[in-house]
């Protein structure tokens, strides 16, 4: 079959198996919340909370469950949060929207464009989302091999691997249920897709509850805001402008220090997504009116913490920002003399600490003593980078220019909204406004350290939920917008062109020679054709628990073996800290194996160094200094696996 074929297949039958972890038994949460007097919901509202809840409490559940029962237990998890809910299933008349599912196929039409292998005369066209994608997919099969605790997809070691993992028991357990039919990538871009239809419930439900949806119009604003899910900031005219003295990028963000907005984000990090959804969906709860009775305050309690304990599962920079918004709000509280929230906050905290000490404990000890993880920086800002004082001084000047810019059509509506709107009651829009600021507050003076910076680039999604909600809410106005339209248009053009660019560049933007400093993303798609080939034998032919070596200086990253294999791998390159393993033992490592591949070491050297870092087989490809050693009888002899750019050379199966 068809590797383009493969995976369509593979995305479908993932996304039909999807629902049944990721929105069934959310009925069954949204039944205990309603029987609670937490949560009121009819109809097509019905099928978003159960997405919210879904996408907030089932991480910690399910990670409890692999942890201390195995993936089956996962299974019977959902099984039976589901059951309460069955009975109230919604039937799909009560959900007909012809707008939603149109936006629906776009938006599966998007991920798959975005996913998929190509195959095309005997190369491999791979996405430029691989970059990422061979950490999702690393992490899925690391989890359906050996459970949990995590173990280090990237460095094979024997302890724990200290990550948030979390959103990846979803697509574990779609493969999982199809008996690998669907492979770690398919069922990764499987969830995408439905992580996407929670994010618009997530905005709607925001919406709602801050009393910002026109009396009548709650199917208009969820039109609205589905549709501005596809829509970005304005950056794309700057980072053009930008490419006249130097790289065209292929991801418009790319320019400057990025915020992506929904389509790019949901496409490159939808665990930092689900988190996002997560979180916001905790603090819809905690500024309701608790239930009166005892098992209701006992249940919100309950809920809350376990979101926020899937909040810190998934995303630990999102968490990060959300313990510094909820301390501001508390404080603010506080200050009005409404000790309620504070003293709902910290029983909730109470309870997510104790879900989340078998994640606290993987953290601590799974990650080797090397820098905080958070340091004191500047925001870049505008294309400038902040590297020292006066740059930092800069930078930091054209912050609120560079906001504008980021947010584009978002920062003008809100502008406008707050011309229009009062911002203290509901409570829910005094929560917005500080969250909006405190995000930015984080982000523009507070960076991560560890490899890249995921803190300044996601906690600004506390600030973005906000503005889309403010723009779909200015939209239900737009006839009174005057002489505003033309620039809402302009502005809403360049977002959804700028994601008409990021989508387009990622599969031809390597190509084009665009973003120089990836060219080496799938610089040689028949040799990855080969090794996907390579993965998919040894995966089939190997022992499950073998550990493979490829040569882990050939590139600067990586990516086959995780996108394709289902074995442990010795050492994938020079970034693969990334999940704990110390520095210094990851430069060893390469030191001890790369000289396999760029040299031609007598057989028993080979040997010796692949058994000292505990490695089974190693693949050679024609682009290793090594390679020609495989045109004798002999050593050829040695290739347990050849093709016509590959040689697999097993050293041990007694596994």
């Amino acid at each position: 079959m068809n590797i383009a074929l493969q995976d369509l297949v593979g995305f479908l039958v993932g996304a039909v198996i999807a629902p049944l972890f990721m929105l069934l038994p959310g009925f069954g949460l949204v039944s205990i919340a309603e029987r609670c007097g937490i949560v009121v919901a009819q109809g097509w509202r019905r099928v978003g909370w159960a997405l919210l809840l879904s996408i907030s409490v089932l991480p910690i559940a399910y990670a409890l469950a692999v942890r201390f029962c195995g993936m089956g237990a996962l299974a019977l998890t959902a099984l039976a949060i589901s059951l309460p809910g069955l009975a109230r299933l919604p039937g799909p008349r009560r959900v007909r929207w012809s707008g939603l599912y149109l936006a629906a196929l776009i938006w599966g039409l998007a991920v798959l464009a975005a996913y998929i292998d190509v195959e095309y005369r005997g190369s491999l066209h791979q996405s430029l989302l691989i970059i990422d994608l061979v950490k999702h997919a690393a992490v899925i099969e690391s989890i359906l091999r050996d459970g949990l605790p995590l173990s280090d997809p990237f460095f094979f070691r024997r302890s724990a691997a200290g990550y948030y993992f979390y959103f990846y028991l979803w697509p574990a357990a779609v493969s999982w249920l199809s008996g690998g039919f669907v492979d770690a990538r398919m069922a990764f871009a499987a969830t995408v897709f439905w992580t996407g239809p929670a994010l618009v419930a997530l905005l709607w439900h925001v919406g709602n509850d801050a009393g910002l949806i026109r009396p009548g119009g709650e199917r208009r604003f969820l039109t609205t805001i589905t549709i501005l899910c596809f829509v970005s900031g304005a950056d794309l005219p700057f980072m053009i402008a930008r490419a006249l003295g130097g790289p065209l990028e292929a991801q418009v963000d790319w320019w400057s220090e990025e915020i992506r907005f929904a389509f790019g984000s949901l496409l490159w990090v939808p665990h930092h997504i689900a988190a996002v959804i997560a979180c916001w969906t905790g603090f819809l709860l905690i500024v309701r009116r608790v239930p009166a009775t005892v098992v209701g305050r006992a249940v919100t309690i309950a809920l809350s913490g376990l979101i926020f304990a899937s909040v810190f599962g998934l995303s630990a920079w999102i968490a990060l920002t959300a313990a510094a918004v909820l301390a501001v709000w508390a404080f603010w509280r506080s200050i009005k003399r409404d000790w309620q929230p504070v003293l709902l906050l910290s029983a909730i905290a109470i309870v997510a600490l104790i879900v989340s000490l078998p994640q606290i404990t993987d953290l601590l000890s799974g990650r080797a003593a090397q820098q905080f993880p958070v340091a004191l920086a500047i925001r870049g800002s505008a294309g400038m980078t902040a590297h020292g004082p006066w740059q930092s001084l800069a930078a930091f000047l054209v912050l609120p220019l560079s906001y504008c810019i980021e947010f584009g059509v978002f920062a003008f509506t809100a502008f406008l909204f707050f011309r229009a709107y009062p911002i203290g009651s509901p409570p829910l829009r005094p929560l917005m406004v500080i969250a909006a600021a405190v995000s930015l507050i984080v982000a523009s003076i507070l960076k991560s350290s560890i490899i890249f910076n995921d803190l300044g680039w996601r906690a600004p999604w506390f600030a973005q939920v906000p503005a889309m909600v403010w723009a779909a809410t200015m939209l239900q106005w737009f006839h009174r917008l005057r002489q505003a339209r033309s620039t809402f248009v302009a502005l809403t053009a360049i977002g959804i062109a700028s994601n008409v660019w990021d989508l387009v560049g990622l599969r031809i933007g390597v190509p084009l020679g665009a973003s120089p400093q990836f060219a080496y993303v799938n610089a040689d798609p028949a040799l990855d054709a080969e090794l996907r080939g390579v993965y998919r034998w040894a995966a089939t032919t190997l022992p499950a628990n073998a550990v493979l070596q490829e040569n882990p200086a050939r590139t600067p990253r990586v990516f086959d073996f995780g996108l394709y294999g289902r074995q442990r791998i010795g050492v994938a390159d020079a970034q693969a800290m990334l999940f704990g393993a110390s520095r210094i033992a990851v430069q060893r490592r390469i030191e001890a194996v790369a000289p396999i591949f760029l040299s031609t070491l007598p057989i028993n050297a080979i040997d010796n160094r692949a058994q000292q870092a505990g490695i089974d087989a190693l693949i050679f490809t024609d682009r290793d200094a090594a390679w020609r050693r495989f045109e004798t009888p002999v050593e050829r002899a040695r290739c347990r696996y050849k093709s016509k750019r590959t040689c697999v050379v097993v050293l041990r199966e007694d596994h």
